[in-house]
């Protein structure tokens, strides 16, 4: 995302009261609310920026992963009255067998992606950090697989020891909202 277009990625923050004042005075002014620019110590409420984090000097020195926090609002459910969250009894519970012959966040993941269409947005995020997180098993098993064939193929070199499990590529969770002092539905 280093073009023109796309110069650099901003997270939108959290709702707070300002942020449609700080939008409307864009609109009028032209000049951003301090809310979105950069954070300094002159503007400790300011956003954070990739090219403003020390140690990070490109792209390939952050980690892959797709990582969002974010929430429905009450209007969600009132735009898509389809939606739901899951319900963990008819969703998965039903669906896997409680046995020891089935690996059971697997065959979580795999139920919970039956229902997919059906959710709202946050659970469809948890359901795409769960298949992430298999991905990144298997292929942490196929790792240590290989290495293992590799030792015992030439067991007189040196072999480098990789511990690290591999990333998800999606790390999606949500936050509750609150609205005077109660939750916002789900």
């Amino acid at each position: 995302f280093r073009q023109p277009l796309f110069p650099t990625m901003v997270t939108m923050p959290m709702p707070q009261k300002n942020h449609l004042s700080c939008f409307h005075y864009f609109a009028l002014h032209g000049i951003i609310c301090d809310y979105y620019l950069q954070r300094s110590p002159s503007n400790p409420q300011g956003l954070v920026f990739p090219e403003n984090i020390e140690g990070v000097t490109s792209w390939d020195d952050l980690i892959p992963q797709v990582v969002w926090r974010g929430t429905d609002f009450s209007y969600l459910h009132k735009l898509f009255p389809r939606l739901r969250p899951p319900d963990f009894d008819m969703d998965v519970a039903s669906q896997i067998d409680l046995s020891d012959k089935v690996d059971k966040p697997t065959a979580a993941t795999y139920a919970m992606r039956q229902v997919y269409d059906e959710l709202i947005p946050r659970w469809k995020g948890v359901v795409l950090t769960a298949e992430a997180e298999r991905e990144a098993e298997q292929l942490g098993k196929e790792q240590r697989r290989r290495a293992r064939a590799q030792r015992r193929r030439h067991p007189d070199e040196e072999h480098r020891e990789t511990q690290e499990q591999p990333v998800p590529w999606a790390n999606i969770k949500f936050a509750g909202a609150m609205y005077m002092g109660k939750r916002l539905p789900r």
